[in-house]
Parts: C-alpha cells; sequence; structure tokens
C-alpha cells in the first residue's frame, strides 16, 4: 500500500464519528425492533448497525469500516443498499453480504454492539436520541462495548502470539485492501 494511500485512509478514519454501545444478551425480538429503525435512521452521512460484541479488535477498525462504508455511499461505490450493511463488509474484510452477516452480525442471546456512526457529531447526536428511545424499553443502563482480542484471532485465523498492535494492523490492512479489490 502506497503512502498515499495510507494517508487517504487515515484521513478517513479522522473524519468519522463513532460510538459503541454494548446490548446486553438482546431478545431476538430486540434485535428485531431495533433492525426495523436502522433503515429509517440511516442515510448517506450515517447509521446504525447491530454487530456481535465479538466482532472487532479495537475502536479504530470500527472507524475504519465505518468511514469506508460512508464514503462508500457518498460517491455511490457501495455494494450494499445501505451504509449499515456497508459497515458489515467492511468490518468483517469480505465483499460477500451473507458472509459479512455471519461473521460479525450480531445473534439473539449473545452479547451485541451498537454501532452509532456520522460524519458530523449533530448527526450522531440524533441517532443516539432515536436509538435511546428504541431500546427505552429494552435496557439500561448503557455500557461501553469491549473487544474480544481472542474470538478476532480465530474468526480471521491470526496467529494467538501476536500482540494487539500487530493484530490491529492485520485488521486494518484487510478492510483497507477490500477497497482495492
Amino acid at each position: 500500500m502506497s503512502q498515499e494511500e495510507v494517508s487517504k485512509i487515515v484521513n478517513y478514519i479522522n473524519n468519522v464519528k463513532v460510538e459503541l454501545v454494548k446490548l446486553e444478551t438482546p431478545s431476538s425480538k430486540a434485535l428485531e425492533k431495533i433492525f426495523n429503525h436502522i433503515q429509517e435512521l440511516s442515510n448517506k452521512n450515517r447509521f446504525i448497525q447491530v454487530i456481535r460484541e465479538n466482532a472487532y479488535c479495537t475502536e479504530r477498525q470500527v472507524k475504519l469500516a465505518a468511514a469506508l462504508a460512508l464514503k462508500a455511499h457518498t460517491e455511490d461505490l457501495a455494494i450494499a443498499k445501505n451504509p449499515a450493511m456497508e459497515f458489515l463488509l467492511y468490518l468483517s474484510a469480505t465483499r460477500q453480504i451473507k458472509e459479512a452477516i455471519e461473521l460479525v452480525g450480531a445473534r439473539p442471546k449473545e452479547n451485541a454492539c451498537i454501532v452509532l456512526a456520522s460524519y458530523s457529531s449533530r448527526e450522531l447526536e440524533y441517532l443516539k436520541e432515536n436509538l435511546w428511545k428504541i431500546l427505552s424499553n429494552i435496557q439500561e443502563p448503557f455500557s461501553k462495548c469491549l473487544p474480544n482480542l481472542k474470538r478476532i484471532k480465530e474468526l480471521y485465523d491470526i496467529d494467538l502470539s501476536e500482540d494487539v498492535n500487530d493484530l490491529e494492523l492485520t485488521m486494518l490492512t484487510k478492510i483497507a485492501l477490500t477497497i482495492l479489490k
């Protein structure tokens, strides 16, 4: 990857605002309620998506996937119909929607992480306000999601002896390479 490509990717990360909210063992009904609102709250500049809590290595990985998903939709380069689904593609470092859902999609009765992403703080606040309305009858209090490094290493077949910095670099590289395919 050239220095110019790396600079572009860093720029994408710096321009997106992301918040991660833990959802404790959601029921099928709770997930369905959130999924029903994802489409109406998402547009080219913002989205909400629900992933498995153990589907990411670092917050920077999530920010990169979010930035690339938003970029793909603002520039009409997306594979998926909405940025929330495009985000799953980038987070899982695959271009197959079914595979992305299998790898990182939320599942009932497993801790989940709600990802809110936008280019602007105002749009992120809009997403949060609406998310709290949706979740008010499902869960409180809200807590921060934490990555599961062991699961990530197994999921992507990465050497378990790698430290977190090497693991993050490997994941960021895999995501970045999906845009070059």
